[in-house]
């Protein structure tokens, strides 16, 4: 089976993390392992062929999944999962390392919100620089249970946090296009377009 690079964790990027780990897992089919453990015995039951062969390919697929656990995490977060022997274990001290309770997840909430509420393009930003901080704050509240921001509210976002040499363009936007059914990635190539533009008359 193809392996590929594990994406990885460094403290402050858990929730993108998660999302490509767990799709990594999936795709080597090891998701499952992770999600429900594996069937063990007490010592003394005498184990059936069936029984032992399920056995032997549960612990090769939960010693796969937690070495790309293992990879999946920076040196000075290994000291986390270092006594871990399973893979569910690894995963499980992660999610309350980094994750936390339901009341940690609540404040951290909060406080992304607050971050996304204010933030503001600076007049020596790119378009595509900017873009990438809002939608890096945006993933964070989403692996944290937000559910509220749609693409029109991205769009809505964007329009009202540009500097004032975006306001003509943002007047034409506003006036040419229905901001319900603009597509971010629409409107982030006309911001683009229009950056270009500027940076031609300077």
């Amino acid at each position: 089976m193809a392996q590929f690079p594990a994406p990885m964790l460094t403290g402050n990027n858990y929730g993108i993390w998660k999302v490509k780990m767990e799709t990594l897992l999936l795709s080597q089919g090891l998701w499952d392992i992770i999600e429900n453990g594996y069937t063990t015995y007490a010592t003394g039951h005498q184990l059936k062929e069936e029984e032992k062969k399920q056995l032997k390919e549960d612990k090769m697929k939960d010693a796969r999944a937690l070495f790309l656990i293992q990879q999946g995490v920076a040196e000075n977060i290994f000291s986390c999962i270092i006594n871990a022997t399973k893979s569910k274990d690894a995963w499980d001290m992660l999610q309350q390392e980094f994750k936390g309770s339901a009341k940690v997840q609540v404040v951290k909430l909060q406080t992304l919100r607050r971050q996304y509420q204010n933030m503001q393009m600076k007049d020596s930003a790119k378009v595509k620089e900017y873009f990438s901080q809002v939608m890096d704050l945006v993933n964070q509240m989403r692996s944290l249970g937000d559910k509220d921001i749609t693409e029109q509210k991205l769009v809505e976002k964007m329009l009202i946090s540009l500097p004032e040499s975006f306001d003509s363009i943002v007047t034409a936007i506003e006036e040419s296009k229905d901001l319900e059914t603009l597509p971010i990635q629409q409107l982030i190539s006309s911001l683009e377009a229009h950056e270009e533009r500027k940076l031609l008359r300077v």
